[in-house]
């Protein structure tokens, strides 16, 4: 997502994970950056429509470097997912 983490984004991801549960959460959010559309509008889409029946698609990392500031711009949306679950993992909250 882009910007700061808002209290009404943070309210909104926390809906979200009562839903949905915090996997199905991370891996859309992850979808979404990956997709280059880094809205809450879009995660909460990727989610109706799993729900409805359509495929989970699977997670894809890149390892190599493409931009030469640590990694591309889906790595680096992909380390904050990877971020985030540890953060739930760990009984933290958002």
């Amino acid at each position: 997502m882009r910007g700061t983490l808002t209290t009404v984004i943070a309210d909104d991801l926390g809906d979200l994970i009562d839903t949905y549960g915090p996997d199905s959460v991370i891996r859309a959010i992850g979808e979404a950056a990956r997709s280059e559309v880094r809205t809450m509008r879009y995660v909460t889409g990727i989610l109706k429509n799993w729900a409805a029946g359509n495929a989970k698609p699977q997670a894809v990392r890149s390892n190599g470097s493409t931009n030469g500031r640590g990694g591309s711009k889906v790595e680096r949306s992909m380390a904050a997912v990877d971020a985030v679950s540890a953060m739930i993992a760990n009984g933290g909250t958002l």
